[in-house]
């Protein structure tokens, strides 16, 4: 199949990641990871629209579909059997359902009992329903069982990881420079320290003791103040959301860079 012109794509979709995310089979043509990836899930690469969000929040890879909710596309669904089939057509509807995700007010519950709080805090306005905020994973694809309980198996999930790195790498160049990025979760610290990121100020949230570092991230002449912490979910309270919120607001309030 011929590539596609770029020009003929819509100027927000990220052509090449697109063809590279949407038909990447490297975990599914290896047994180890194979078995924990269900092949009929697109990966994908970012929620929302990067390129014009003011903040943009990482978490580790995408949940399986839940009813009542936005669900991912799946290859099946564009009448194909496997992602390598997918048509270009197929990577411009799955670009713009990336872009729109939020639009129709239906997203995934995990990004807002993740993050709204932190981000509320900050800036009322700093909302995924806004476009204000988008999403990126570090792992582009679903699997089953979820991450949280693929860790008895070290070896796949650092297979899928490596297998995802240059992806993620590519989403990143698609982030404007100056973006704040929030990076959720323990499992998130090890895509951030390959970044090699300048660590600044560090400490820990009073009420659930979630550890946290802020500094700034140097990638290809552009840089991205970040927080992180190191837990998700019931490990951390929204006290403590909100205090990691308190916290980047006064770094932004002090215009500290």
């Amino acid at each position: 199949m011929d590539s596609p012109d770029p020009d003929s794509f819509p100027p927000s979709v990220a052509v090449p990641d697109s063809l590279t995310v949407a038909r990447c089979m490297a975990c599914l043509q290896d047994p180890r990871t194979a078995r924990y990836l269900p092949p009929d899930y697109v990966p994908i690469c970012h929620f929302g629209r990067l390129q014009s969000a003011k903040a943009v929040t990482v978490g580790i890879n995408p949940a399986p579909n839940k009813s009542g909710k936005r669900a991912i596309p799946l290859v099946s669904g564009f009448g194909k059997a496997s992602r390598s089939q997918l048509h270009d057509n197929d990577l411009v509807s799955i670009s713009k359902f990336q872009d729109g995700y939020f639009d129709q007010g239906n997203a995934h519950v995990f990004f807002d009992n993740n993050f709204y709080f932190v981000l509320h805090t900050i800036d009322e306005s700093w909302t995924y329903q806004s476009g204000n905020v988008a999403h990126i994973d570090v792992v582009f694809c679903v699997t089953d069982p979820l991450w949280s309980k693929l860790g008895r198996d070290k070896k796949a999930q650092a297979s899928i990881r490596r297998n995802c790195r240059p992806h993620f790498f590519k989403t990143l160049d698609l982030i404007p420079s100056g973006t704040w990025l929030f990076w959720g979760g323990q499992e998130t610290a090890k895509a951030l320290g390959d970044l090699n990121p300048r660590i600044g100020p560090t400490g820990v949230t009073k009420e659930k003791q979630v550890a946290w570092n802020m500094g700034n991230i140097e990638l290809k002449g552009n840089t991205y103040p970040f927080i992180a912490w190191d837990k998700v979910g019931a490990g951390m309270s929204n006290n403590d959301r909100c205090e990691l919120g308190e916290i980047v607001k006064e770094r932004i309030r002090s215009g500290i860079k």
